[in-house]
């Protein structure tokens, strides 16, 4: 399951990059990607990361930390399908119409967390 560990850390890594280089543009990419859409059928791409992520984690260096992110991306899942609805929208909303640098400031930690699970995946 190293491959998967691999994939996650180059999306968050590459997420990260054009979050803090071409921020306006990753914004409307997300926000054509998100905007609108219903969050309850959404959250099964947060359990399927989230198993995926707790199965690779035996094959990490650090398999408490994987697991932590695996469990994050369940709670995730459950409260985008658990959640009031209000409180979905509201902070799917937030973070949509976030200003650009607080966008570029959640890129930095996305690189930060995709060259970490990278080293940790090698």
């Amino acid at each position: 399951m190293k491959w998967f560990l691999l994939l996650m850390g180059i999306s968050w890594a590459t997420a990260g990059i054009s979050l803090i280089i071409i921020t306006d543009k990753a914004k409307a990419f997300l926000n054509k990607l998100i905007a609108g859409k219903d969050m309850k059928k959404l959250s099964i791409v947060q359990f399927i990361v989230g198993g995926l992520l707790l199965l690779s984690a035996g094959s990490s260096k650090t398999a408490l930390f994987i697991s932590i992110l695996g469990l994050l991306a369940i709670a995730k899942g459950l409260f985008f399908l658990f959640g009031p609805a209000e409180k979905v929208k509201a902070m799917m909303d937030w973070w949509l119409n976030a200003p650009s640098d607080t966008c570029r400031t959640w890129g930095v930690f996305a690189l930060a967390l995709g060259i970490v699970v990278l080293c940790v995946s090698l």
